[in-house]
């Protein structure tokens, strides 16, 4: 005797359904993986620039407070003049009159990275030349060739307080620079304005206030989630000198 038996089986929608369901499901998970591993990323990338400006901004900021000596530059001619604390120098070393000097900038957005602000008729500073009692150091932004970004370069010449400089008072004096910022990492910005007291009667407490905007090396060639910007500013003012 043959019994029938029934026996359940899929159909062929039923395949194709579970299949359209399983993919729905693979894809899904995919995205949910790549965003995790694309936000890791960007909080790994993030906190280098971050960390990077922060400590390059402790540095300047400390060795700007113990700018504490009078030093002295003397020209070529023989004349000399002293200095309390700071200069402050344009992009050829040359050094920035207190007259000319921006004591602050207006309407400068600092948060919005690429904003440069209204036209301003003074002038910002390119770098910075601290007296202490170690020795002379410079702080500059060095422009990439051909480029808006570069990095930041550090001199420190010990036992120093003479800063030689021509008639025109552009820096003669052979300082050996070296690039403070990592290799992860390039200068977005870097500014400097303020107060500083050299060929006048200082009618006004040197000070020196400071922006630095740093990003992710080869910024414009990364996607958003591999590159970050960041910046800060601060501001220093002196107290008492040698």
């Amino acid at each position: 005797m043959i019994k029938n038996k029934n026996k359940s089986a899929f159909t062929l929608i039923e395949i194709l359904i579970a299949m359209a369901i399983f993919s729905f499901a693979l894809v899904l998970v995919t995205g949910i993986f790549s965003s995790v591993l694309g936000n890791q990323t960007l909080i790994s990338t993030s906190s280098e620039v971050s960390r990077e400006n922060q400590r390059i901004m402790r540095q300047i900021s400390d060795d700007a407070i113990g700018a504490t000596k009078t030093g002295r530059v003397v020209k070529l001619n023989g004349s000399s003049n002293p200095v309390e604390g700071f200069l402050f120098i344009d992009e050829n070393m040359k050094i920035i009159d207190s007259a000319r000097l921006c004591k602050t900038y207006p309407g400068a957005v600092f948060d919005e990275l690429d904003e440069e602000g209204p036209t301003i008729s003074c002038t910002l500073a390119n770098g910075l030349v601290l007296f202490s009692d170690q020795g002379i150091k410079i702080y500059r932004f060095s422009p990439f060739s051909g480029s808006e970004f570069g990095d930041i370069e550090y001199a420190f010449a010990a036992g120093v307080s003479d800063l030689s400089v021509s008639n025109s008072n552009s820096i003669t004096t052979n300082f050996s620079f070296k690039k403070l910022n990592s290799d992860d990492t390039e200068v977005r910005k870097l500014k400097f304005w303020g107060f500083g007291c050299y060929l006048n009667s200082c009618e006004l407490h040197p000070f020196a206030q400071i922006y630095l905007g740093m990003q992710t090396k080869d910024y414009n060639k990364l996607s958003a989630n591999k590159r970050f910007a960041f910046g800060l500013k601060t501001r220093i003012s002196k107290r008492s000198y040698n």
